[in-house]
C-alpha cells in the first residue's frame, strides 16, 4: 500500500490522504479536460493548452469515416496539437496497446484533419459547452491573430510531424516507461510523453492530485529545439520587454512593480518558456487573490475565471460592474460576454501617467472589495 500524504488543516490538525484509483475512466477524464494545467504544470515545453474536443474521431482511410476515436485533444498558444490518451492502470491495455493507439492517431491526422474540420471541432465543443467559441479562441491568442491562419497554421505544424503525444494514467507501468522514452528519443519533432495523476483522499472528502511526467529532460528538450520552462525574475522579465515593446511600456511596468512593493503585496513569478509574465497577488484570509497577469508581449490578462471565485464579485452584476469600470479606465469596449474568458488589456493605454494612477486606484479598490466581501454576513 503506497504510503499516505499528509495536510495541516487551519486548526492546526492533520489529515491523512491516502492514495486511491480514480472511480472510473470517464473521471479522469473530465479531470483533464477541465483542468488542462495538470499537463501544463509539468510539461516544460507548453504554456498553455485549450481544448479542442474530446472524444475526437480520426478518419482510417480516405472515406473520411472515423476509425480512431482519441479520448482528448488539445493545442497549445503556438498552434501545436496535443494528444491524450487516458487510461487508469487497471486497465491492461496500458501495457502494450495504447502505444499502437497512439501511433494510429499521430499517422492518420495529419493526412486527414483539415484547417477546417479542426477549427469545426473546436467550435463545436465550445458552443456545446454555452460558450462562444470566437470569444474563448480570442482570449487564449490574443485580439490581434488572424483566426483563419491560426487553424492553418495548427495544420502546417501537424503535417510536419510537430505534435505532442501524451499517455496518460493514475500509474504508469516500468515497462511502459521505457517505451515511452525511448520513443521520445527517437521522435523529433514529435513528442512522447508519459503523465500519472495520482490521486488521494481522505475521510472527510478532501481530495487531491498530483502529476509526474515521464520522457522528459533537459538534455533532450536542448536536443529537439525547445526552451525549457525558466521561472522569470523583475529583470529577465524588463530584458524580454526590451527586445520588442517600446520603453513607454517598460516604464508602466516599472511603476505597476513599485505600487506592488510599496503595498506589500506579493509577485507570483511564470515559468513559460517564450513569454514571461508576473501575477501581483493579496494574500489574505489564508488564500491568496489576484486581478491578472501582466505579460512580456505588453498586455495585461484579466483573469476572470479567478475573480468570480472571490465573494465580492461572485455574482455576473458584480463582474459585470468591475467590467465597465475597466473599460471607463482603459477607453476600450470589452463587451460583457468577456467575464467567462480572460480579455487583454494593451500597457499602451497606461501610458499617460493620469490614466496609470487612475488604474492603481483602482487595483487597490479591487483588493479591498475582496476584504470586504470576504468578512461581510
Amino acid at each position: 500500500m503506497p504510503a499516505p500524504v499528509f495536510l495541516f488543516h487551519q486548526d492546526g490538525s492533520l489529515i491523512s490522504l491516502n492514495q486511491n484509483l480514480f472511480k472510473s475512466e470517464d473521471e479522469l477524464q473530465s479531470i483533464i479536460a477541465q483542468y488542462p494545467e495538470l499537463i501544463v504544470s509539468v510539461v516544460d515545453s507548453v504554456g498553455s493548452l485549450l481544448l479542442v474536443k474530446r472524444e475526437a474521431g480520426v478518419p482510417g482511410d480516405d472515406d473520411g469515416i472515423d476509425t480512431f476515436s482519441l479520448d482528448h485533444l488539445f493545442l497549445d498558444n503556438e498552434g501545436i496539437l496535443t494528444f491524450v490518451e487516458v487510461k487508469r492502470s487497471t486497465d491492461t491495455r496500458i501495457r502494450r496497446e495504447v502505444i499502437g493507439q497512439m501511433l494510429d492517431y499521430a499517422a492518420h491526422a495529419g493526412p486527414f484533419w483539415t484547417a477546417d474540420s479542426l477549427s469545426a471541432m473546436f467550435q463545436q465543443t465550445w458552443t456545446d459547452l454555452g460558450k462562444d467559441p470566437l470569444v474563448i479562441l480570442e482570449d487564449f491568442t490574443g485580439p490581434d491573430i488572424d483566426h483563419d491562419q491560426f487553424w492553418i497554421q495548427v495544420k502546417t505544424n501537424l503535417q510536419a510531424g510537430r505534435m505532442r503525444l501524451i499517455i496518460l494514467a493514475d500509474e504508469i507501468p516500468k515497462r511502459l516507461q521505457r517505451v515511452i522514452e525511448f520513443l521520445n528519443n527517437q521522435f523529433d519533432p514529435c513528442e512522447v510523453l508519459g503523465i500519472e495523476i495520482r490521486h488521494y483522499t481522505a475521510d472527510n472528502g478532501m481530495r487531491m492530485v498530483a502529476p509526474r511526467v515521464i520522457g522528459q529532460t533537459a538534455i533532450l528538450e536542448r536536443r529537439k529545439g525547445k526552451s525549457p520552462k525558466q521561472k522569470w525574475t523583475r529583470e529577465t522579465f524588463l530584458s524580454e520587454m526590451a527586445k520588442n515593446r517600446p520603453d513607454e511600456e517598460i516604464e508602466v511596468i516599472e511603476r505597476i512593480l513599485a505600487w506592488v512593493e510599496k503595498n506589500k503585496l506579493r509577485i507570483w513569478w511564470g515559468k513559460g518558456s517564450t513569454g514571461g509574465s508576473f501575477v501581483p497577488l493579496m494574500d489574505f484570509d489564508n488564500d491568496s487573490h489576484q486581478l491578472g497577469a501582466f505579460w512580456t508581449d505588453g498586455y495585461l490578462l484579466i483573469r476572470f475565471n479567478e475573480i468570480k471565485k472571490y465573494d465580492a464579485f461572485a455574482s455576473e452584476e458584480s463582474r459585470i460592474n468591475l467590467l465597465k469600470q475597466m473599460n471607463e479606465l482603459t477607453g476600450l469596449n470589452i463587451g460583457p460576454e468577456r467575464i467567462g474568458g480572460m480579455p487583454k488589456i494593451p500597457l499602451s493605454v497606461f501610458i499617460q501617467k493620469k490614466n496609470l494612477e487612475e488604474f492603481l486606484k483602482f487595483y487597490g479598490w479591487f483588493f479591498d472589495e475582496i476584504k470586504r466581501g470576504a468578512v461581510s454576513p
